[in-house]
């Protein structure tokens, strides 16, 4: 998951963010999100299990093809240092926050 906003995932006030996750195009993931687009997303700090951030949202478009690639590889620039595998298909979905 990401959040992009024309950079490094920093939010501004006034500034819809958009969440980006990745799955396969016919996983369970995204076959159950086609047939409800509704999400729940519950994130935890390793250091502080005990306060958890929460975020409900609904999916508001799907990003395949080469648009979609670009986005998978952005995050993975940043998070592997190098484009993703294209050894297995890859869809970006794009969760707009409630």
């Amino acid at each position: 998951m990401s959040a992009v906003e024309g950079g490094g995932g920093d939010l501004v006030a006034g500034v819809v963010a958009v969440i980006v996750m990745l799955t396969g195009p016919q996983s369970r993931k995204a076959r159950n999100l086609r047939r409800d687009p509704r999400v729940a997303l519950s994130l935890v700090a390793p250091d502080n299990p005990f306060q958890p951030i929460m975020i409900r949202g609904k999916v508001v478009e799907w990003i395949d093809g080469d648009a979609g690639w670009a986005i998978v590889d952005r995050i993975a620039e940043k998070y592997i240092g190098g484009p993703y595998s294209r050894e297995a298909e890859r869809v970006a979905i794009l969760i707009e926050p409630e």
